[in-house]
């Protein structure tokens, strides 16, 4: 039998607090009940999603549902791969982020894609994580996170494979997700053998 355990990272204890907001006043602006809002404090395990979202939206705030993997390497994560890249040097990006990909796929753990990678690397790199978690994200059918939809177009066009040949395949075969930021790859750019 499958045990599934909810972890409830929402500060609403500190906004609250931060805000201004009592437990009546949040339960007003919220549209619950302020048992509800007593109950949400208590980190109570059968409260509903919703109305987790309703307390959250009326704090000017959101919440978002992140699935786990108890299999996942936590070294795989994209703040890992930037890191990575930053100390094996730039170069190094073919590797880190392919074993990323491969981490994403086999476990679908959304925690990898939480945090956007360190702002110390090159913008080219940086467009490019940013448009492979953008394309993973939709390839599984959720909701690409907020650093990845923004856009880092590219001064000039990157052909990721630099061969002259394929320059005109990847022009037709790249995906949304790198155009936009200006690079171009190959439909199987993410597969591996």
């Amino acid at each position: 039998m499958l045990h599934v355990k909810l972890y409830n990272l929402f500060p609403l204890s500190g906004l609250l607090g931060r805000k201004g907001y009592s437990e009546r006043s949040l339960a007003g602006k919220a549209g619950l009940s302020r048992l509800t809002i007593r109950s949400l404090l208590g980190q109570a395990q059968d409260s509903r999603l919703s109305s987790w979202s309703h307390a959250a939206e009326a704090l000017e705030s959101s919440i978002c549902l992140v699935s786990i993997s108890a299999d996942t390497l936590p070294e795989h994560s994209i703040q890992s791969v930037g890191f990575r890249i930053l100390q094996d040097g730039e170069a190094s990006w073919k590797i880190h982020l392919m074993n990323f990909v491969d981490e994403f796929r086999r476990n679908l753990d959304t925690r990898l894609i939480l945090l956007p990678p360190p702002q110390d690397l090159s913008k080219k790199v940086q467009a490019l994580i940013r448009s492979t978690v953008y394309f993973l994200s939709r390839e599984i059918g959720i909701e690409p996170p907020l650093w990845s939809k923004q856009r880092l177009f590219l001064d000039r066009p990157w052909f990721v494979s630099e061969s002259e040949v394929l320059k005109p395949s990847m022009i037709l075969e790249s995906p949304l997700a790198f155009r936009q930021n200006n690079i171009f790859v190959g439909e199987n750019f993410l597969e591996r053998a």
